[in-house]
This record gives C-alpha cells, structure tokens and sequence, in this order.
C-alpha cells in the first residue's frame, strides 16, 4: 500500500485536471449555487449533507 503525503490530494486533482475532468468542464457551465435550497432557519443547525455536492456525484 502506498504512502500518502501532504502534496498527495493537490499532485492527483492536478492530474486528473490534465487528462480533462469532465466536472471541471461542467463547473465552468453550470452554475452548481442555482440548485442549493434557501435555508430554512426554523429547523436550526446545519443539515447533514451539502445538496449540491449530492447533486453533483
């Protein structure tokens, strides 16, 4: 099993940024913000889940 380090996470989002991420394409088309639901501050707190990030993947 390989090591990660510190520089692991930035050195393979750079690489897969090379080979053409499609979500990077998307990102610069879409404007994600659009989908996120006003908040409702009845219910307090922060809910469990980001519904961007859920609509994304």
């Amino acid at each position: 099993m390989a090591q990660h380090d510190l520089f692991d996470l930035g050195e393979r989002l750079e690489r897969v940024g090379d080979l053409g991420d499609t979500l990077e394409v998307m990102n610069d088309i879409i404007d994600f913000e659009v989908f996120r639901p006003v908040p409702d501050r009845r219910k307090g707190g922060r809910p469990p889940f980001d519904p961007v990030l859920m609509f994304k993947y």
